[in-house]
């Protein structure tokens, strides 16, 4: 770092030295820099801008409070107080985030996946990569909301209170998300994935130097390289996420690493592709069936 500032002769530190520090395997080279980012963010209420967002986006696209009564969801987030009183169960259906950094300086592109711990359920994914999220729960009879499910995920999962909060941020602005529809024994199983996007190094540095929480299987970063040099594949992946993955290389890098596979490919079902409002209605996705 000292080499690259003197070199430069600025007095502002240049783009390419923030980045050799930001790289630097040693979570101390970058920690200055850390405490910095979180002094100058202090000030900022991310919980209660999650919160104003969402109600805003509530009255917005849901006049009617009666509305979501009737589509069967829940948009109130789940505390661990209020999980006492509430009546609170897993369903099949699941909300994950694709966290990746794209550096504008070299093209590099780099995501964040978990790795599934020696205990993950079912035994056949252990050890293979996942999207950072989990299951919606069901609350007192409603489907929660894929929106705060992955809110309440990432609290759950992400150990660096300051990664948290970044995540959570960008998170709150991104209403948009791909909808997988798997089936297995005729039943649906829906997963909502969202795109969160890092721009800044030092943001992206200190969200893959945090750890997982909640037995979730330690993060792993990968790059785009990995994917078209077949380091990583499509059977890396827990169920079918990495058919999603190849696709969304394909679509948006133009990478073609293999071909998606078509094993899970059934017919949908046609009475609910026209409600989809049924399972979630507070946003338009683009639907994926496998």
């Amino acid at each position: 770092m000292g080499e690259a500032s003197e070199s430069s002769g600025h007095e502002e530190e240049n783009q390419e030295g923030l980045e050799g520090r930001l790289n630097d395997n040693d979570e101390d080279s970058h920690s200055s820099e850390k405490t910095e980012y979180a002094a100058r963010d202090s000030g900022r209420n991310y919980d209660g801008d999650n919160m104003r967002h969402s109600k805003e986006q509530e009255r917005n696209q849901n006049p009617k409070s009666s509305q979501n009564k009737k589509s069967g969801t829940i948009d109130s987030k789940v505390t661990v107080a209020r999980a006492y009183s509430l009546k609170v169960e897993r369903s099949n259906h699941g909300s994950v985030a694709l966290i990746y950094y794209e550096d504008s300086s070299t093209g590099d592109v780099k995501f964040i996946f978990e790795e599934k711990p020696h205990d993950y359920i079912p035994e056949s994914e252990r050890g293979k990569l996942g999207l950072v999220g989990g299951a919606l729960d069901i609350i007192n009879g409603n489907l929660e909301d894929s929106h705060e499910a992955l809110m309440r995920e990432l609290d759950e999962e992400i150990e660096d209170p300051l990664a948290r909060k970044i995540l959570k941020r960008k998170l709150e602005r991104e209403n948009d998300y791909d909808l997988r529809i798997d089936y297995l024994e005729g039943e649906a199983y829906h997963t909502y994935i969202y795109k969160i996007k890092i721009s800044s190094p030092l943001e992206w540095a200190i969200i893959s130097n945090s750890r997982s929480a909640d037995n979730s299987g330690p993060l792993r970063t990968v790059t785009r390289d990995d994917f078209a040099s077949k380091r990583v594949t499509r059977d890396s992946f827990i169920f079918t996420q990495g058919d999603f993955m190849i696709r969304y290389l394909a679509g948006k890098y133009g990478v073609k690493a293999e071909k998606p596979s078509h094993r899970h490919a059934h017919k949908l079902n046609p009475d609910f592709a026209l409600h989809p409002a049924k399972t979630q209605p507070l946003y338009r996705p683009n639907i994926y069936h496998f």
